[in-house]
């Protein structure tokens, strides 16, 4: 078998690329393109692989981050929903504060109706 070359930030998106990657060490696993199968893509890869700790990135936005959660995300990665060039060249971070914000309140109230 050849080893698991360093993939970069390379994303998985298929349960057998993640199985490889969390065999060869990785503590979390980048969902890609998360949009894919949605926040119902996480939960049926848990079920078998439960030890995943899965980042669904590409596609999380404000209105299915608090879903990705419900569904078992140990984390969000998050893009253009948050930031993006337009908010960057206003130099708008009272913007970026309520962004931020809203997610994390999406995050916070997702984890409160799982626990």
């Amino acid at each position: 078998m050849q080893p698991l070359q360093h993939p970069g930030n390379a994303g998985l998106l298929h349960p057998t690329e993640m199985l490889t990657a969390w065999e060869a060490g990785a503590d979390m696993l980048k969902l890609f393109p998360a949009e894919t199968g949605g926040p119902d893509m996480v939960k049926a890869i848990l079920a078998p692989f439960p030890q995943f700790e899965i980042v669904p990135v590409g596609g999380v936005e404000l209105g299915n981050a608090a879903e990705f959660i419900k569904k078992g995300a140990a984390a969000l990665g998050v893009g253009s929903s948050l930031i993006n060039q337009k908010l960057l060249d206003s130099g708008d971070m009272g913007e970026l504060t309520r962004r931020a914000a809203a997610f994390i309140g999406e995050v916070k109230k997702a984890e409160a109706r799982h626990n």
